[in-house]
């Protein structure tokens, strides 16, 4: 037995132990056996006189089972079990780091071999009286199973155990690793062994700012050898985390599980399966100061195989839903990586996994920001399959809540599409609301989704008060469609709803941006292709006055019929819409503005058509507008030529008849096309006085139904195909 013992006192204590216990000799013929690994005894302890710090650190190694020749069998794997073997004295700061490491299991030529040797590490700290900071770290790792060279099976992986937990007045950080060991190969005709399972696991307070990281990793099947035999499938990984602080400073708390992968098959064995993680909430935490969170899953791969089948690559899922009141700024981040199929020589691509990762985080507490991210890995971009079908789908979900500023973001990424390529979906959505009547204060959503065959992106951005709601969307691959939509209500007795939307036959990013006096007027210059943007809408419900006079400065037309009309400019906006340069087929992309209010008085409603910019390829196009009243059309146009528009968009007042009561004015406006062509206008929208803010129905709405059925891309493009011109 191996024995390692430190005990220091004075002032500022360091000290080191290791030990391994020793490999078991080799075993000879048949009954008989290779030895057991040897055994290990360590401790590190200290007494810090000085208040100057304590370090300590300890480490044992389990010993490894011998081989075993002529038939004998494989000796076993020492497993290790540590708990506080590190620890002291000091009124200063701490580090301890306390690792195990379990033995390898012998192998045999043609006897059956020896099991993995396990490790735990356990590690406890509750000193009140270290008032420097408390660092604590804890590592476990199995044992590797034995290999065989003969037809008996490899044997599992030992598995790991990593586990800390600390208490400090002053700030704490907590570190736990776990790995579990490999599987033991064959290389005679039979199976490779399981992985060992790897779990990891930290809690800690604080008084002065926190952090726990805990990462497990799942051991890898080991190698099958021979048809009718197979790798060994991964192991599982399982985490949990929690850190609080009572002293109004930082939080971080972070989550990361990694399933093992499947082992290889030889000489037409099959791959293993990798395998799947599922995190869900594994992550938590408080304090009044900065709070953070972050999970990570990632599936095991598939094993691969010269001839035989493939294994699946393991899913992966990591949901996250935090609820806080305290906190000054929450952050929340879930992140899943689904695992790749294995392949074979033939170039065929076992099935992959599926990766959904989901975050909602949500403040309440006045003045906090929120930021919210999900991101989803498809199969690997570098991966570029010839043949199988490896389908496999990514999704990521955010939604960020708060009373101030909100901001969600969903990514995703799938391997790069190629034609002909197997099926591969791919499903992005992102929503922030913000509800807050403080200045400048809004919501940001943003959904990014690359490289699948069929894509969805969607964001969605809420705000009252007088916050500025955007929303980007973007979406690459081979169909599919991208979706942006903005809401704000508030501050006027107006709520607006901007919505933009385009089909992916190749690319498709789309914008949106909705407030109260934050954004003023902008119009993309769309008489070039290369902005980058295929449909947005802009509104503003309530703009500079100076900007408004700018306006109307240089629209003579405009501006007579609404100084004949007696009305006031309530809103500026401006939308449009472009095919993407790298379409393969006909797309059509929307943009639509809904401005819904309740008038004090009956009133007329004047719509100034501004500026018009466009380019077009020469190929045929239909562009088509329309205005309606809750649902009933007041104007319906499609045009056929760039010039035709550009005619009617410029400095163009029409009347929208009068109007009392409630009022909801849609504005829609679609552009179907393939080649490259694109076109968009600015506007202004007049009426009389509007009622106060309480006759409003809802103070930060859901969408409405009939924007909901404008982003429809197919109602779309079956509704508008009038080739008529109509000039008022």
């Amino acid at each position: 037995m191996a024995t390692a013992r430190q005990i220091v006192t004075g002032a500022g204590v360091f000290a080191l132990a290791s030990a391994q216990g020793g490999q078991g000799g080799s075993g000879w013929g048949v009954g008989h056996s290779g030895g057991d690994g040897g055994q290990a005894l360590v401790s590190a302890i200290g007494a810090d006189t000085s208040g100057a710090g304590l370090s300590l650190s300890a480490s044992v190694g389990g010993g490894s089972g011998g081989y075993g020749y002529g038939g004998a069998n494989g000796g076993k794997g020492t497993s290790v079990s540590l708990s506080n073997v590190v620890g002291g004295t000091t009124s200063g700061a701490v580090f301890l780091t306390q690792s195990a490491s379990g033995g390898f299991g012998g192998g045999s030529d043609s006897g059956l071999v020896g099991s993995a040797g396990s490790a735990l590490s356990s590690l406890t700290w509750n000193d009140a009286s270290a008032t420097g900071g408390v660092s604590l770290s804890t590592w476990a790792s199995g044992g590797q199973g034995g290999y065989s060279y003969g037809t008996a099976s490899g044997s599992s992986g030992g598995d790991a155990t990593a586990m800390v937990k600390g208490d400090s007045v002053a700030a704490i950080g907590l570190i736990a690793s776990a790995n579990g060991g490999n599987g033991g190969s064959n290389y005679g005709g039979g199976n490779g062994g399981a992985g060992g399972a790897a779990t990891a696991t930290a809690s800690g307070t604080a008084g002065a700012g926190g952090s726990a990281s805990v990462i497990a990793v799942g051991g890898s099947g080991g190698q099958g050898d021979g048809a009718g035999y197979s790798g060994g499938d991964g192991a599982q990984a399982s985490v949990s985390a929690l850190a609080t602080d009572s002293g109004g400073m930082s939080s971080s708390v972070t989550a990361s599980a990694t399933g093992g992968s499947g082992g290889s098959g030889l000489n037409g064995a099959n791959g293993g399966q990798g395998a799947s993680v599922s995190l869900s909430n594994v992550v938590s935490g408080s304090t009044s100061g900065n709070l953070s969170f972050s999970q990570f899953a990632v599936g095991g791969n598939g094993g691969s195989s010269d001839t035989g089948m493939v294994g699946r690559g393991g899913d992966a899922t990591s949901i996250l839903a935090v609820s806080d009141q305290t906190a000054s700024n929450l952050a929340a981040m879930a992140q899943a990586t689904a695992g790749i199929g294995g392949t074979n020589v033939s170039g065929t691509q076992g099935t992959n996994g599926n990766a959904l990762a989901s975050v909602s985080a949500t403040s309440s507490r006045p003045g906090s920001q929120v930021n919210s991210q999900a991101i989803a890995y498809g199969w690997s971009e570098y991966v570029f399959p010839t043949g199988g079908t490896p389908t496999g789908t990514a999704t990521a979900n955010a939604t960020a809540i708060a009373a101030a500023n909100a901001n969600a973001s969903a990514n995703v990424y799938g391997s790069a599409y190629l034609p002909g390529a197997p099926l591969m979906l791919a499903n992005g959505t992102a929503a922030a609301t913000a509800r807050s009547t403080l200045t400048n204060q809004g919501a940001n959503a943003s959904s990014y989704v690359y490289g699948a065959s069929v894509v969805s992106s969607t964001a969605q951005s809420f705000s009252s008060g007088a916050g500025l709601a955007q929303s980007t969307a973007y979406g690459q691959g081979a169909s599919g469609a991208a979706q942006a939509t903005s809401t704000s209500s508030g501050g006027k007795a107006m709520q607006i709803v901007a919505g933009a939307a385009g089909q992916t036959s190749g690319t498709a990013s789309v914008a949106t941006t909705t407030s109260f006096g934050n954004t003023g007027l902008y119009l993309p210059d769309f008489s070039t292709s290369n902005t980058g943007l295929h449909a947005f809408s802009y509104m503003d419900g309530a703009p500079d006055p100076a900007i408004v006079a700018s306006e109307l400065a240089s629209h003579r037309k405009v501006d007579h019929a609404l100084t004949a009309s007696g009305l006031q400019t309530f809103a500026l906006g401006s939308m449009g819409t472009q095919v993407s340069t790298d379409a393969t087929a006909e797309n059509t992309y929307s943009a639509s503005a809904e401005y819904s209010f309740t008038l004090a008085h009956t009133s007329g409603v004047l719509l100034g058509l501004l500026d018009f910019t466009g380019h077009d390829s020469g190929s045929p196009v239909s562009i088509s507008f329309s205005v309606s009243n809750f649902g009933s059309s007041l104007l319906n146009l499609t045009f056929s030529s760039l010039s035709d528009a550009d005619a009617y968009f410029s400095d163009h007042a029409l009347s929208l008849g009068t109007m009392s009561g409630n009022v909801d004015l849609l504005l829609s406006y679609t552009l179907i096309g393939q080649a490259d062509q694109g076109a968009d206008f600015s506007y202004l929208l007049a009426t009389g006085a509007m009622a106060n803010p309480g006759n409003l129905i809802s103070a930060v709405p859901e969408l409405d139904p009939r924007t909901l059925l404008l982003l429809g891309l197919g109602v779309l493009a079956a509704s508008r195909r009038m080739m008529r011109t109509r000039r008022g």
